[in-house]
């Protein structure tokens, strides 16, 4: 008879700083059965190795604000109810984000990863394919006995990353082993474009992994370098190990890497240009190569931001004169309003702070044209508005504009414009490859690069960069022996 490995997961990057709270609507893959046998990575590389898989839930969201404790309860309740009681499952394989914070519990990771444990007992390995923005608990780490982690940002080897995780699972149960997995905590924080993975010391640190993966009874390694815009306890970079057999030389290397990192770590910079949002945007207006980028970083709609802020295009409005593409604005009020217009109708339109009724700008614009609005089948999704040199994408519902095709699809190109606005941090490959210059905006929002400006509320003090840290004990600080 077959050996039965499950597999489940719930993938969503949560940003605490958003005034969003995520629903199981917004998990937009939502994989069962035959679905989630043929699409997640790693799963054939089960059945190949003679395994039989029982499909539980997949479930994939963008980036939002907290996931609500009742809604997360149905999508775990659905995970659980579809992964045997009878002691037959003999591995289970978790492809999950790391960073999934659920209202009143914290770590949604942690907690079904335990709930899981609690189903299949002590005896039956655990194998989980993190995000590299994961925030990593003690619990996690403890309940699963095989972590890997992404390798790059951009995330281009998210399927790489998770057949690796698959393969570890596999080895655990050919060599009828239970690994360990230990986690060693850095009390400092970044934002995500500080850690950038094909230049910098965020290239560095990936290329030193494989060293660690060297040392005696070390089967993976992994550093992550956690989600900043989560307000956790145990938020900040953890240096990852798993792996069978005695520890001591893994854990010393772990925590030499680790005072690495952390003695290296006001090299951590944003890898491209960054400056104020004025200045810029004055900048590209100045001769800049067409077509630029400029990211409006802090409403970051791929790191759980509201996209709702009018911030930037206040500022385009009052002094630019360039063929710019704001791409996209969030605004569903505004969308539901060209639904009864025409294309060449001018009208009136509010633009801004639909969502984050509180932090974010509006914009009340005269004269603005209908170009184009968007449907699925009766239900109006997208609006295209002309305002003199300015054309602006409008979303009903939030969601990353990420490439060239993804523009496409609302009949627009970057090749048209001088300037496209993105809210975004980093851009995505796609957009790196056509950008001719690429500006990131220091922008106030749910999502600020001077993590100064957020306001933290439960993450453990002293942290770096907002306070000085200086009890040696917080350094490569670790539960294990």
């Amino acid at each position: 008879m077959k050996k039965k490995i499950f597999v489940a997961g719930i993938h969503q990057e949560s940003n605490s700083f958003s005034p969003l709270m995520s629903t199981k609507e917004d998990f937009t893959i939502y994989l069962k059965g035959d679905k989630l046998i043929r699409q997640i990575a790693g799963v054939k590389e089960i059945q190949k190795a003679g395994y039989e898989v029982i499909p539980g839930i997949y479930a994939d969201a963008c980036p939002g604000g907290v996931l609500k404790l009742e809604e997360y309860k149905k999508i775990v309740e659905e995970i659980l109810g579809l992964l045997p009681a009878d002691g037959s499952v003999d591995g289970v394989f978790l492809p999950l984000h790391g960073a999934l914070e659920v209202e009143f519990i914290g770590s949604g990771d942690a907690l079904l990863v335990s709930l899981i444990r609690e189903r299949v007992g002590g005896t039956v390995p655990i194998s989980a394919a993190l995000d590299l923005h994961a925030n990593n608990t003690y619990t996690l780490s403890k309940m699963c006995n095989i972590i890997y982690g992404y390798r790059t940002a951009p995330h281009i080897d998210i399927n790489e990353t998770r057949i690796r995780a698959a393969r570890m699972l596999i080895r655990a149960l050919e060599e009828e082993v239970m690994p360990w997995t230990e986690l060693v905590r850095l009390p400092m924080m970044m934002p995500g474009e500080n850690f950038m993975t094909e230049s910098g010391m965020g290239a560095e640190i990936m290329k030193m992994l494989p060293d660690l993966e060297t040392l005696e009874n070390v089967w993976c390694a992994s550093y992550f370098a956690g989600m900043p815009w989560v307000d956790c306890a145990q938020g900040g970079g953890t240096v990852v190990i798993s792996g069978s057999g005695d520890k001591t030389k893994g854990m010393e290397g772990a925590r030499k890497f680790g005072n690495y990192i952390w003695d290296n770590r006001e090299k951590f910079k944003f890898q491209g240009v960054s400056m104020e949002p004025e200045e810029a945007l004055m900048l590209l207006e100045q001769g800049a190569e067409y077509p630029a980028f400029l990211s409006d970083s802090a409403d970051n709609v791929t790191a759980g931001a509201a996209g709702d802020n009018a911030y930037m295009l206040k500022i385009i409005l009052e002094k630019s004169k360039k063929k710019i593409l704001i791409a996209g604005l969030v605004d569903a009020p505004a969308v539901e309003l060209c639904k009864d217009k025409k294309a060449g109708d001018t009208f009136q339109v509010t633009l801004g702070g639909s969502i984050d009724k509180e932090k974010s700008v509006r914009v009340r614009l005269n004269k603005v044209q209908l170009v184009n609005v968007f449907y699925e089948g009766e239900k109006v999704t997208a609006a295209i508005l002309k305002k003199d040199n300015i054309t602006l994408l409008i979303l009903a519902e939030r969601g990353p504009i990420t490439s060239e095709k993804v523009l496409n699809t609302y009949r627009l190109s970057a090749f048209d414009f001088d300037i496209i606005v993105v809210k975004q941090g980093y851009l995505t490959p796609d957009f790196y490859r056509i950008a001719k210059r690429f500006i990131m905006a220091l922008t106030p929002g749910n999502c600020a690069q001077n993590l100064n400006l957020l306001e933290y509320k439960r993450i453990r003090r002293p942290m770096g960069p907002m306070e000085q840290v200086t009890d040696s004990k917080r350094i490569t600080e670790t539960y294990a022996g």
